[in-house]
């Protein structure tokens, strides 16, 4: 199975520490076309929804190819019930290609009571929010 992950696993000792895996990924960036992304009400941390717009957008990511099913269990654990996983198209922009994966998104009956109307993008949360959520990772066993 392939994840396209966004987000707070695109820092790699993030990804580490959550995957508990000494397995050599490989990860492809991509773009997730017809979402957007924002960040979760009074949190650091992201959460993408489906734009049914005429609005071309996208998420940038990384997709993961062959997650096994022990690290899925782990990453389902990760994310909790906040977010939904579903199988979605990704674009990979170095081959022109795309390909499936999951995704873990938030499911449109409860944007509006998640999501802020704030984009987020990995080089703000790197500056802003990073430290703070490693420290909250370290204090819940990660």
């Amino acid at each position: 199975m392939n994840l396209f992950i966004y987000g707070t696993l695109l820092v790699p000792k993030i990804w580490d520490a959550v995957t508990q895996s000494e397995k050599d990924w490989v990860m492809k960036d991509a773009q997730l076309p017809g979402y957007q992304i924002f960040r979760v009400k009074d949190a650091f941390y992201p959460g993408i929804v489906r734009i049914e717009a005429d609005i071309p957008c996208c998420v940038p990511g990384k997709v993961v190819l062959e997650v096994d099913q022990e690290t899925r269990a782990r990453l389902d654990a990760y994310e909790g019930d906040f977010y939904e996983a579903h199988d979605v198209e990704v674009s990979l922009p170095e081959s022109n290609e795309s390909v499936h994966a999951d995704v873990y998104a938030i499911p449109k009956y409860r944007c509006s009571e998640i999501l802020s109307h704030e984009p987020w993008t990995l080089s703000w949360f790197e500056k802003e929010g990073l430290t703070d959520y490693w420290e909250r990772m370290n204090q819940a066993g990660y």
